[in-house]
């Protein structure tokens, strides 16, 4: 009989997890304030969602509901429902593409003059 990911779980695994996640982005990001990847976000959220799991068990409700609080922002960007694009909406519709028939004629006397 197979056991569920969580039931594997310990806090200091999970605490580990985010830890050294964050060192990750800390180290690999060329600013404070770089958009981060939706599958980071998605790491983020299972792993604050997994420790709540074990805080709510362990009977501390308190800190299992701000950890899962955590766990639904990181939700919320990773599946695309971060801050508006206000940018994207302010932008203007670009013109539909123009078809250009170019033909080509003989040269004629001056095959030099092709301008």
């Amino acid at each position: 009989m197979r056991t569920s990911q969580a039931e594997n779980d310990s806090a200091w695994r999970l605490r580990l997890d985010l830890a050294s996640a964050k060192a990750l982005m800390l180290v690999g990001s060329s600013t404070p304030d770089e958009d981060i990847d939706p599958d980071v976000h998605l790491f983020f959220y299972d792993r604050y969602w997994r420790l709540a799991a074990l805080h709510e068990k362990a009977g501390r409700r308190r800190r299992a509901a701000g950890l899962r609080a955590r766990a639904e922002h990181h939700f919320k960007f990773c599946r695309g429902g971060g801050p508006p694009y206000e940018a994207a909406a302010a932008a203007h519709v670009p013109r539909p593409p123009m078809r250009i028939l170019a033909f080509g004629s003989d040269a004629g006397d001056n095959p030099d003059d092709v301008a």
